[in-house]
């Protein structure tokens, strides 16, 4: 074979076959690359409908939060419905409903498409956002959104609370609802006529648009979950519409009503027809590629077949020596110099090309961890400056106080969904407060107690930070100090991609912490100091409080032992003398409890409503005799873990306070009621108020009304014993109009 031919062939093996099966190869894997891509855009359009759907959502939110700071208080409580500001138009906000509540009763319900109001709040959904919003965890700045089904439909409550600046509470709600119909799901699809957007919850399904004449049966192959799986995007048959993508994921569960979800169906006739025109192009501009490569092969075949027959007698010259890119040892033609030049520049190129790409390669890495180490730092010292100012601007006293808002501040600087605070009491690792906030899941996994409490035990006793991450999560304990002492530490659970910024921050965030419990326990000693300089002063009217009922006993005594008194006037100084010791009992009990300074608590199963119910008999006859109605409502069936003779002798302390302070013809409530994390006790009277010059005071020691009887110390105790139950007691007192006391118990 002539070496014309053999170039001809070669070219066509070096060149044809290479780019043929290239062309064929690349053909291939777009078409693939392009079916794959499929299940991108389904999981990138269901993810933008979903930001759509939190969008407008986010902007009710906002409406609700203006209406609500909008208001006018004084014609809500009266229930009229002309209560927003002369020139403010609900008409100006492109909203479907609008309800606002006193407290849970509507005042005023605006929809501006009549039939959208069968959609309005129920009773126990109202309820349901009072009792979220009424939380004192959320501020009246928060804006919740709260789904909701009706008739089938899904409803989304943005919800925002009514505060009265005048009485310093949340007096109602402004909650703006969105419908999600079929004329909102047709606006999410933006107009693409393959595009199907649908909401399923358990009780059917609705779609933007019809897809098929019987849309039962669509809708019944979506419900199945064996066929559609949630997060699984997968390819339905529905006969002669043709087949469709149907991919969904879980938007909300709602506990009562099952799992409401978000998915669309996507046509892709149009898309299979592209691919298809595209493997008929391909094939054939593959075809002509081909025919234009073979001829071009044997075009510059025959241009360069003379050169090659002079390389030839050179190529045997260099069979002793092998090179990448072979140099002729002379110059006689255009193909040795170019080779020769090509030989050089290919050699030169590569060298600098590979110090080019080093040194370019490590000053980008160089740049971006300097850049990134910046950005960290910045947002490092802003945070810092953020807590610090919080630290210097808070005047709190209590310890305790200060701690529950420290955490509070932290949560919402680092925007975390979980934090939690632990103290150490003689060797006993307790929970002090947490914080538990997630827009899908409104009450904490119980897994999460028994996560947060091995963290507690490992920083408690190894006294160092402890941090782990694991996929997405990150569980972080850090220890708080007094001095050299450990006295806090505190839990925290976030997503991995902020652990490391919140390690880098904490450690000055807990020096500032340190700092500040030294001030106010510095503060407190100061305060102690100067009730024990006091203590002198209430020795003497304790001692007199004592002195009293022994009086009235020995004289009793002597009553007993001399004749002259009758049968029946020695019972009645029996009677007396019993009353004084009961008295002065109570009174010692008193004195002894606050010298100890701490309560030792003896735990016990105790049904709370029977324990009241027959507390109040002992009230009756005292209630009775000054025409005072003690009415008791209990009807929480719960049953708690507790001291019973200290929680008897709580309640009957501020019974007794409040028989004394409501007079003849007045009025007491007892009642209970179970809330979500904890038991609420309230104490009603009628009485006068308590003087606003005590109320900052009143469960201190040795502080009271001016009762004849007494030693003042009645309410310090009573709070010495819920807050050892892990409680807490708090008061709401109006002149001329009466008195409450709250006793919240965690469950």
């Amino acid at each position: 074979m002539k070496i014309q031919q053999k170039m001809i062939v070669s070219h066509l093996i070096v060149g044809v076959i290479p780019v043929m099966l290239a062309f064929v190869i690349l053909s291939l894997a777009i078409i693939n690359s392009s079916r794959q891509g499929v299940v991108g855009r389904l999981d990138a359009t269901l993810t933008r409908i979903r930001f759509l759907i939190d969008s407008d959502m986010e902007k009710y939110r906002v409406i609700s939060s203006v209406f609500s700071k909008n208001i006018l208080i004084a014609p809500l409580k009266q229930g009229k419905t002309n209560i927003m500001p002369k020139g403010f138009s609900l008409n100006s906000f492109t909203i479907d409903m609008v309800e606002f509540t006193y407290f849970t009763n509507n005042v005023l319900r605006y929809n501006i498409h009549p039939e959208n109001a069968p959609y309005f709040s129920s009773d126990p959904m109202r309820q349901y956002m009072w009792e979220f919003l009424a939380n004192p965890y959320y501020t009246p700045e928060h804006s919740l959104t709260f789904p909701d089904i009706v008739s089938n439909m899904v409803v989304m409550r943005n919800c925002s609370t009514i505060y009265d600046n005048v009485l310093k509470k949340k007096i109602g709600l402004s909650i703006v609802s969105a419908v999600l119909d079929e004329k909102y799901l047709k606006s999410l699809d933006q107009g693409n006529p393959d595009l199907v957007v649908f909401i399923e919850t358990s009780q059917g399904v609705l779609f933007s648009r019809p897809v098929s004449k019987n849309m039962t049966d669509t809708a019944a192959i979506i419900k199945d979950t064996e066929t559609v799986k949630p997060g699984v995007p997968q390819l339905i048959d529905l006969k002669s519409e043709g087949k469709y993508y149907v991919f969904k994921i879980a938007l909300y569960n709602l506990p009562s009503k099952g799992t409401i979800h978000l998915g669309i169906l996507y046509g892709f006739e149009s898309v299979n027809a592209v691919l298809n025109l595209f493997q008929q192009v391909s094939f054939i501009i593959f075809f002509i590629v081909v025919l234009l490569a073979s001829v071009i092969a044997i075009v510059f075949a025959r241009k360069i077949t003379i050169p090659l027959l002079v390389l030839k007698s050179m190529v045997k010259d260099f069979q002793s020596g092998v090179h990448a890119i072979p140099s002729p040892d002379m110059v006689s033609d255009e193909i040795s110099l170019l080779q020769q030049s090509f030989s050089e520049m290919a050699t030169d190129i590569l060298s600098n090309k590979d110090k080019l790409n080093s040194y370019n390669s490590a000053l980008t890495k160089e740049v971006e961890t300097k850049t990134q180490d910046l950005l960290n730092k910045v947002r490092v010292l802003t945070l810092i400056n953020d807590f610090s100012s919080f630290t210097m601007k808070t005047e709190i006293v209590d310890e305790t106080r200060y701690i529950e808002r420290v955490i509070l501040e932290l949560r919402n600087l680092f925007r975390l969904n979980y934090i939690s605070v632990f103290h150490q009491k003689r060797r006993e690792i307790e929970k002090m407060h947490f914080i538990y906030s997630h827009p899908k899941f409104p009450e904490p996994d119980t897994r999460i107690f028994r996560i947060e409490e091995n963290a507690a035990k490992r920083v408690f006793a190894s006294a160092e930070t402890y941090s782990r991450c694991s996929g997405d999560f990150c569980l972080m304990s850090f220890p708080v100090y007094f001095v050299d002492q450990l006295e806090y530490g505190i839990v925290i659970m976030c997503e991995s991609k902020k652990g490391g910024f919140i390690l880098d921050t904490m450690s000055t965030i807990l020096n500032l912490i340190a700092m500040k419990i030294y001030s106010i326990r510095i503060n407190s000693e100061k305060i102690h100091s100067e009730k024990l300089a006091s203590l002198g002063q209430f020795a003497s009217t304790i001692i007199h409080d004592i002195k009293n009922p022994l009086t009235i006993i020995r004289s009793g005594i002597e009553v007993l032992g001399d004749e002259d008194f009758t049968a029946k006037e020695k019972d009645e100084y029996l009677l007396m003398i019993a009353q004084e010791i009961d008295r002065l009992t109570n009174m010692l009990n008193d004195i002894l409890d606050f010298a100890k300074g701490s309560i030792i608590l003896h735990y016990e199963q105790v049904e709370i409503d029977p324990l009241i119910e027959n507390l109040s008999r002992m009230f009756v006859q005292k209630a009775e005799k000054h025409d005072i109605k003690l009415v008791i409502d209990c009807n929480s069936g719960i049953t708690l873990k507790a001291d019973k003779n200290r929680m008897i002798r709580s309640l009957s302390n501020i019974i007794t306070n409040a028989i004394e302070a409501v007079g003849d013809g007045g009025r007491i409530v007892v009642s209970t009621q179970k809330k979500i994390f904890d038991l609420l006790i309230k104490i009603e009277d009628s009485g006068p108020g308590i003087p606003e010059e005590i109320k900052s005071r009143i469960f201190e020691a040795f502080v009271t009304l001016g009762k004849k009887e007494g030693t003042g110390l009645g309410l310090s105790i009573v709070k010495k014993i819920i807050e050892a139950h892990g409680g807490n007691i708090t008061f709401k007192s109006n002149p001329g109009v009466g008195t409450t006391f709250y006793i919240s118990l965690p469950l």
